[in-house]
């Protein structure tokens, strides 16, 4: 026979081959949706399961499956899931995180998305490794989604979080998790904040960052224990890191904290910002002492800014200002742009001497 001939049948039979297996592929997905979108649980089942040996089950889902099979299908990947034992199914729960929810457009709602996150976050605290990666997919529905529900799970996982402290692609949605879950989380952020763990870094700007973010961690929590950890802070070489550590004990707003803060806003060197943010503080806290720095202040030519426009103004007040009023005073030399009742900026203007 003619080799020729003979090249052109083998190429004739693999276009029929791939052709009949393009039909083929078609035929079994379309008959396979139809299971997946019948009323019987069993048949909804067998559907999901084999469309997911070949791989192909979030594309055919995508391609035009009705919105009542998507969420049918992931109703069957939950069940699949369940008792930690099939990661095929819930990474396939992970891919319907990013389900584009076409059908609900104009009303901005996402039906299947959301149906997949209820679902993650009931199965989720089963599949630690694949739910912590999927915390920081590339894709940003899933991660997003993922860190919601993550932060749904909450306290069963709280062991879990504190261990991604040290993953700098997740130190803050982990810190920010954390702070909800409530303050007796605070113990399992300090060790990172410890020289051991600190020291691991090689890098100054990683170091840098690292307590950066930690310290900002743990300046969402009002309570004393909180304060302690970041007050050794208040003298790192990193101005950026002291900005931090006073930043973050004045969100604090602890006693404990009041010395470093007293330090800070008596430092005509520091960052105006943490000096704000301390002048702030001190006043919540309304020691003798932070009220005797805030007096100080007052008096502290490098605080000074420009005067004010002119305001028609009542009589001059004759007693002592209360303390929200001096710390105002303070603010107003720190060049603080918050906004003010009338009465109080003329009060600033024509406060007694301060004794």
């Amino acid at each position: 026979m003619n080799p020729r001939r003979i090249v052109l049948i083998l190429l004739a039979l693999s276009v029929v081959y791939g052709i009949g297996s393009f039909v083929w592929n078609r035929v079994q997905t379309s008959s396979q949706l139809a299971l997946v979108g019948g009323k019987e649980a069993t048949q909804q089942e067998q559907g999901v399961k084999s469309l997911m040996d070949r791989g192909v089950l979030f594309d055919a889902l995508q391609g035009g499956a009705p919105k009542d099979t998507r969420l049918t299908a992931v109703a069957t990947l939950q069940k699949l899931a369940e008792g930690g034992k099939n990661p095929a199914a819930f990474k396939e729960l992970l891919q319907m995180l990013k389900d584009p929810d076409t059908e609900s457009v104009e009303t901005k709602t996402h039906p299947v998305r959301d149906a997949a996150k209820e679902a993650i976050t009931k199965v989720g605290a089963q599949y630690i490794d694949l739910i912590f990666a999927a915390a920081k997919d590339p894709d940003g529905n899933i991660k997003d989604q993922t860190r919601n529900a993550l932060k749904a799970i909450g306290r069963p996982l709280k062991d879990e979080m504190a261990k991604r402290l040290g993953d700098p692609d997740l130190r803050s949605a982990m810190g920010d998790m954390l702070a909800s879950i409530g303050p007796d989380t605070i113990p399992l952020i300090v060790p990172y904040l410890q020289q051991d763990a600190l020291s691991k870094f090689t890098k100054p700007d990683d170091l840098a960052k690292a307590k950066i973010q930690l310290l900002d961690i743990l300046g969402k929590f009002s309570v004393p224990e909180a304060a302690t950890p970041a007050l050794p802070f208040i003298r790192d070489a990193d101005p950026n890191v002291r900005r931090a550590a006073v930043t973050s004990l004045a969100n604090i707003s602890a006693p404990e904290g009041a010395p470093a803060l007293i330090a800070a806003l008596s430092d005509p060197n520091a960052d105006p910002a943490a000096r704000t943010a301390a002048a702030v503080a001190l006043g919540g806290i309304a020691t003798p002492e932070a009220n005797t720095t805030l007096t100080k202040a007052l008096g502290d030519s490098t605080l000074r800014s420009p005067p004010p426009p002119p305001l028609v103004c009542a009589a001059p007040l004759k007693k002592r200002p209360p303390m929200s009023l001096r710390r105002s005073r303070v603010l107003m030399k720190l060049s603080v742009r918050a906004p003010q009742k009338p009465q109080e900026a003329c009060a600033h203007r024509l406060l007694p001497p301060l004794r």
